[in-house]
C-alpha cells in the first residue's frame, strides 16, 4: 500500500548546527487572564448501559470547541467516543486559546485539573515541569507508541516521560494573494527580505489607498506574536535560545530593525492580532501573512466568496523570505497535543480517550485532514485510504516544499518566561525610539537570568 511519509517528522532535529561566520548558529531543522470555564456535557443517544456498570465522567479542556471553524466536527469526535463507550460521559470545557494555558496552570496548582487537555507547543513543558501531566509511557500500549512517526514523540517528552500525545504539527508558513500581487505589479513571490520590502512598497503605493496592507504581522504583546515572528528571526541568521542564550548579536538586531521598519513604513497594520489579520486576509485586505495550514478553512468561514476553487486560484503558500545571512529558509512549527492530568482518577479510560483524540478515523477526517493537517501516526497516513493527502495542493506544498525547512523553537520549562522578555523587546522595537542595540542587550541580560547563565 502506498504510504504518505512526512518529511517534517524525519527532518526535525536532523541537521546539526553549523557556524555561519558570525556569533550565531543556524537553527536545527527539525496572558494572565482567568476566565469562567463553561462545562458542556456532550449528550448522545446510547444503548442502555449494562446493569451495574459504573458511569465514568472525563473532563476535557480545549480551545478547539471555542472556535467556530470546525467546532461541530470536533464535537462529533466527542459524540463518537461516547457512542463507542456508553459507560463514559465527556464533560467538554471550551476555553479560548489565549486563556487556556494560564487556566490549566491555575487549575493544576489548585488540584482540580481536567482529566484530559488539549495543549499547544511549550505548554507541555510548563505543565510537565509542575508534575501536572501523567507519563503516557507507563499507561499506553506499546503498539500505540510505535504507531507514531520517528521524532514526533521527542516533541512532547520531558525528562524521559511522554507527557502528551502529539496530535498535529502546526506549521507557520508564508501565505500570499496572487491576485493582489499582480494588481500591484509584483511579478513574483518574494524570496528574500529585500524583495519582501520592495514588494511591500509597491503594494502600499498601488493598493494602500484601497485599504490593502502589504503584510499582516501580529504586533500585539501576546506570546503568539513571537511564535509567528520566529521564522523571521531565524531567517535573519539569529537563533538566540538554542545551546544557551545568544540574543545580543548583529543578526538579532537586524531582525528587530526589520520589525520596526515594517511597522514604521505602515506595511502592516499596528496593534492587530492574528485573528484580525485572518479577517483582513479573507477580505483581501492583506497580501502576505504567516499562518497555519487550515487558513483555507478559516478564510472560507469568514468570507464565502473566498473558498474552494476561488481561494485556490488566488492564494498560494511557501517558505518565508530570507536575509543575506542565511542560505535556506526556516519555518516555525510547534506541536499540538493531548495530555492526561496526573490527577486523573480513571487513567485507563482517559488513555482510551487520548488515543481516540489522536488516531481514530473520525479524528483523522474531522480534526486533521478537514483542517489541512496531516496525521502523526502511520496507521492513518495511507493515501489510498485518505486520497486528499495526494490531491490537496496545500498539503502537497507543505509536504514537499515547506516541511523540509521546519524548525521547532528551543522549548522547555523556562521558555514561557523567556518569551515574555522577547515579546517585551519586540513591543519596544515597535512602539519606542530606543536604539535596537540597547533593547537587544537588555533582553539578553534578562534571558541569562531566566536560564541561570
Amino acid at each position: 500500500m502506498k504510504k504518505y511519509i512526512l518529511y517534517m517528522v524525519v527532518l526535525i532535529f536532523a541537521v546539526s548546527f553549523i557556524f555561519m561566520g558570525t556569533s550565531c548558529k543556524e537553527p536545527e531543522v527539525i496572558i494572565e487572564t482567568v476566565v469562567e470555564t463553561v462545562v458542556e456535557t456532550v449528550e448522545v443517544e446510547k444503548e442502555a448501559e449494562p446493569a451495574g456498570e459504573e458511569k465514568v465522567t472525563l473532563t476535557f479542556a480545549n480551545w478547539s470547541t471555542v472556535e467556530e471553524v470546525g467546532r461541530d466536527d470536533i464535537l462529533a469526535v466527542l459524540d463518537d467516543f461516547e457512542e463507542k463507550n456508553p459507560n463514559v460521559v465527556i464533560e467538554n470545557m471550551p476555553i479560548p486559546f489565549e486563556n487556556l494555558k494560564n487556566q490549566l496552570i491555575t487549575m493544576a496548582a489548585a488540584g482540580n485539573a481536567p482529566d484530559v487537555m488539549q495543549l499547544y507547543g511549550n505548554w507541555v513543558f510548563e505543565l510537565g515541569s509542575m508534575g501536572a501531566l501523567a507519563d503516557l509511557y507507563t499507561i499506553a500500549d506499546q503498539e500505540y507508541i510505535d504507531d507514531y512517526f520517528p521524532n514526533y514523540l521527542e516533541l512532547t517528552t520531558f525528562e524521559g516521560k511522554l507527557i502528551a500525545a502529539p496530535k498535529a504539527l502546526i506549521i507557520h508558513a508564508f501565505w500570499y494573494n496572487k491576485d493582489l500581487m499582480a494588481k500591484a505589479g509584483v511579478d513574483s513571490v518574494p524570496k528574500t527580505i529585500d524583495e519582501l520590502m520592495d514588494a511591500s512598497e509597491k503594494i502600499k503605493q498601488a493598493l494602500g489607498p484601497e485599504g490593502i496592507n502589504p503584510i499582516g504581522l501580529d504586533t500585539t504583546a501576546s506570546e503568539y506574536s513571537l511564535t509567528l515572528f520566529w521564522g523571521f528571526i531565524w531567517n535573519h541568521g539569529a537563533d538566540p535560545l538554542r545551546d544557551g542564550v545568544n540574543f545580543n548579536t548583529p543578526e538579532m538586531v537586524e531582525a528587530f530593525e526589520f520589525l520596526r521598519e515594517v511597522v514604521r513604513k505602515e506595511y502592516t497594520p499596528e496593534g492587530v492580532s492574528v485573528r484580525d489579520i485572518r479577517e483582513l486576509f479573507a477580505d483581501e485586505k492583506v497580501v502576505f501573512m504567516i499562518d497555519i495550514p487550515f487558513i483555507p478553512k478559516i478564510t472560507a468561514s469568514l468570507n464565502e466568496e473566498m473558498s474552494g476553487d476561488v481561494f485556490r486560484e488566488k492564494v498560494g503558500v511557501t517558505t518565508l523570505p530570507i536575509s543575506d545571512n542565511v542560505t535556506t529558509a526556516y519555518t516555525e512549527a510547534e506541536v499540538t497535543s493531548i495530555a492526561m492530568s496526573e490527577q486523573a482518577e480513571n487513567k485507563e479510560i482517559a488513555m482510551k480517550f487520548v488515543e481516540h483524540l489522536t488516531r481514530s478515523d473520525i479524528v483523522t477526517s474531522n480534526w486533521l485532514l478537514n483542517l489541512g493537517f496531516t496525521p502523526p501516526v502511520k496507521s492513518q497516513s495511507d493515501s489510498e485510504k485518505w486520497p486528499i493527502l495526494d490531491e490537496d495542493p496545500y498539503m502537497q506544498a507543505f509536504s514537499n516544499e515547506i516541511s523540509p525547512t521546519v524548525v521547532a523553537p528551543a522549548l522547555g520549562p523556562n521558555y514561557g518566561t523567556a518569551a515574555q522578555f522577547i515579546v517585551n523587546g519586540m513591543q519596544r522595537a515597535i512602539h519606542t525610539d530606543e536604539p535596537i542595540e540597547d533593547i537587544v542587550a537588555e533582553v539578553e541580560a534578562n534571558l541569562k537570568i531566566v536560564y541561570g547563565e
